[in-house]
Order: structure tokens, then sequence, then C-alpha cells
């Protein structure tokens, strides 16, 4: 690590004031060199800032066969469901929630309120939910698979799934002139791409329909909704992989989109405002407000259906550079294919912004990056620019040593190590057994998501009046 390497370097996630963080400190300050933490403190104590809502009826943790059983199963629900008002929720309904409910981080598996079926009767009619129930999920399908599967025509299936694909339920993409069509997951998925029908009613009926577990199944389901990139490979102190590079996405790319940050416009248009300033939000980093960006069939898809502007690959670039440059987070979702960019920032990203919110979690936070961020206190020079320019204002000022320390929430994104003026802060690769598995699409996380929730016992069915 040359003259970096000849100081004592500290982990800064060792940083954290409570009990198994303390007891880590500890033993950094033992240490006669520098040499990374191989596991998260959070990951092996409970944190006290995230309480997994999982509802009583939650089946007990299932084995991988019930698991496999679990969530490539068919969903029955038969009879509707009567809310406190007397108004009749078609069971329809309750089996296209579930289902999207078994994509990814999933949606909560209990209920909040009566109100949360009106995104769903919002955004598709009965005979499009149960449509939506019967097609296939975890693969690309044509409207021959879904036929086969549901008993329906070609050509009905055919209309339909290009029906729920211009709304943006279901995503659609074209091989050699062949549609082909996905369920999505809420969020990064449906949400996004039906921006174009986006509606204060709807975006209230979204939030409303935040189920009991939703909390959990964010933090702890094995992978994170989304993984950071060093801002820029200068704070890197030695390697990296082909997946930690962002310019290398552009570069394997040949289309690309960019639409209104989802979290930004949702906030703006539920409270009828024209920035977020003017509702106390005013991190700097709301202008400009196109931040969304997509890449290869994805992007395409976005162009498609009106949710989004294709650009090209040096606009991509001069977008997220520019991000970079105001100080904001760059990630993706947590694939290889990096589907989907974002620009972000705690203050304004409802992601990176729960997470800060929630001091981190249990294992979610651990996959969110493959670096250790590493601080060498020697050469640190105490002056506190890595505070001022943190987008998880994750650091603060140690009142005993004067030095910068970090909490559960840093992303490690590289940001403070961009403005250091002596050096001091670098991302280090972790060792290869402690990266996390990227899947490669959207697809596999969302099965690996589903799998993992289920056998956490976080994942189960809504049946009228009680979760299965």
């Amino acid at each position: 690590m040359g003259a970096m390497g000849a100081a004592l370097l500290a982990v800064d996630a060792a940083h954290m004031a409570s009990g198994p963080v303390e007891q880590a400190m500890a033993e950094q300050a033992e240490r006669p060199s520098w040499q990374p933490v191989s596991k998260y403190p959070g990951e092996t104590a409970k944190n006290p800032n995230v309480v997994p809502m999982v509802s009583q009826s939650a089946p007990e943790i299932l084995t991988p066969e019930e698991v496999d059983a679990f969530i490539e199963g068919e969903i029955t629900v038969t009879e509707d469901y009567v809310k406190a008002d007397g108004t009749v929720i078609p069971a329809a309904y309750l089996n296209m929630r579930n289902k999207v409910n078994r994509n990814g981080v999933g949606i909560g598996s209990g209920i909040v309120t009566d109100d949360h079926w009106d995104v769903w009767t919002l955004m598709v009619s009965e005979e499009e939910a149960a449509a939506y129930s019967e097609m296939p999920q975890y693969t690309d399908f044509t409207a021959a698979d879904y036929a086969n599967k549901s008993g329906r025509t070609e050509q009905e299936c055919r209309s339909m799934c290009d029906a729920l694909a211009d709304k943006g339920v279901l995503w659609r993409t074209y091989r050699a002139g062949v549609p082909f069509y996905h369920t999505q997951t809420q969020e990064y998925g449906i949400y996004e791409a039906y921006v174009s029908n986006f509606t204060k009613e709807y975006l209230d009926a979204k939030d409303a329909g935040k189920g009991d577990g939703f909390a959990a199944d964010f933090v702890d389901s094995g992978t994170s909704m989304y993984r950071t990139y060093p801002v820029d490979l200068s704070v890197v102190q030695g390697e990296y992989t082909e997946f930690d590079d962002w310019h290398a996405i552009l570069d394997r790319n040949e289309i690309f989109s960019i639409s209104p940050c989802m979290c930004r416009t949702k906030r703006m248009m539920q409270a009828e405002v024209e920035s977020l300033a003017e509702i106390g939000i005013d991190c700097g980093h709301d202008d400009p407000i196109e931040t969304c960006m997509c890449t290869g069939e994805q992007a395409q898809f976005i162009i498609e259906i009106g949710a989004g502007r294709q650009i090209s690959r040096d606009e991509a670039r001069d977008i997220l550079q520019g991000a970079v440059d105001r100080g904001m987070i760059i990630e993706s979702v947590f694939t290889r294919a990096a589907e989907n960019i974002c620009c972000c920032h705690a203050d304004c990203c409802l992601n990176v912004g729960g997470i800060r919110a929630m001091n981190g979690g249990p294992s979610t936070i651990e996959a969110y990056s493959n670096f250790y961020l590493a601080h060498d206190t020697e050469a640190c020079v105490k002056c506190g620019a890595c505070v001022e320019r943190c987008p998880m204002h994750s650091i603060v000022m140690d009142d005993e040593t004067g030095l910068p320390i970090v909490d559960n929430a840093c992303v490690r994104c590289g940001q403070c190590a961009m403005v250091c003026p002596a050096g001091a802060r670098a991302l280090v690769l972790k060792p290869e057994e402690d990266r996390p598995y990227i899947p490669h699409n959207l697809i596999e996380d969302y099965q690996i998501k589903a799998r993992t929730r289920a056998a956490r016992g976080y994942l189960y069915d809504y049946k009228g009046q009680e979760a299965q």
C-alpha cells in the first residue's frame, strides 16, 4: 500500500458507536498496521435501528426445497376482500399484489391500511390484474409462452402483454422482431416505468400500499436494491473489479435513456411544489431533475413507452460526471448489467435516504459496495472537508481525537476521499470471499431476493383477512 500502508489505517465502518462496534474499534487500535476488517460489525449483531416488521402469521423459516416450491408456486386467492367501508376488492388484485411482492424486495407481505388496494385498482383493470397473475415469473417470455401457461389464445396474450407494457406495468423488449416480456418489481421497475401515468392520487395510494415487513425486506433481503460505484477510480487504493467502474457501464452499452428522478418527482408532485427547497429539502441537488438513467434493453423500453428520452453515451457520461462533481453518489441496480443508474443523495433520495434513516441495515449495507473505506489517521489533518462532502451525512468529527468517524449508513462512494487535502482516505477492495455475488440481470436479482426473503420468513401471501 505504499506510504499509506506504513501508517495506521482504520476502516471507518469500525467507528460506529454501539456495543459490537466499540469492540471492533478496540481491535483496530491494537493492530500494528492496517488490515481490512473481514466482516461488517452490523452483520453479526442486530442493528437496534432496524426492527423487522414480520407478521405473526408469517411461516416458519423455510428449507431450500420449501422456498423453491413457494416462490415458484401458483398464487390462487379466490375470495374477494371487503374494505371497512364496504368496498369490494376483487381477488384478482390480491393475486396481482402477491405476485409483485414476490419480485425483488417486494412491497411488504402484510397490510397497512385499507387504502393500499387503491394503487392496484388505479393502475390496472380487474381483467388485467387477473391476466398478470397468470404470467410466467423470473424469466423473459413471449406471448406464445404465456398462452401455453394460461390456456389463452396467443393473440389475446399478445394484446394483454402489450397493454400492460404500454402502462409500464410489464417490461418489454424485441429480439429478432419478437416481443419478450417479464414481470417487474415495483421499484426499481413498475414505479419508474409508470411515470407517464403519475398522478398525486396514484402516488399517495402507492405510499399507503407498503405492507408490513417492507422495511425488513428492504434492508435484509441478502443483497441490496442498489450498489455503489467509486465516484472516481483515483480514490481506489490498489485493485478493483470490472464491475466497479461506472465508466465501463457506459462503454459496453449503445443505448441510454434519461428520466426525471422518481424520488424527487414524487415528493414535488405530492407536495404540489416546483422544487424540494419549498418543502424544506434544500440539499442543493434537485437541479437538474433528470438523473435516472437506463442502459441497453431497459433504455429501449423506457424510451418506447415515453418514460424517458434517449441520450448519447457522451451525454450520459456528462450527466454522471456532473453528479459526481456536485457530491452525489453513483449507484446502479444490483446487477452486472446495471440496467438502471441513479445519482443520489441522502437528503432527496428515498433509497439511500431510507438507509440513512435506519442507520444502515443488517445485510444490505454490507452488500452495497465491494470496498472498505480506509482512513490514514497519521496523515489526516482533521480539517473536516470529508464531513461537508459526505452525501450520506455519515461522518462527524470525534470530540476526543479530532478525527473524522463514520457511522453505519456509509455506502463507500468515495466522495470524502475526493476532497481530502491530505489524501488520507481511500477505498480498498474487499477480499474476494467478502464480496457479494452480483446477479447478471434484474430477473436473476428478483429471484435471489425473493428466495432470501422467503427463507428468512419475510415473504408470504396476503389472502383476504390474513397473511399466509
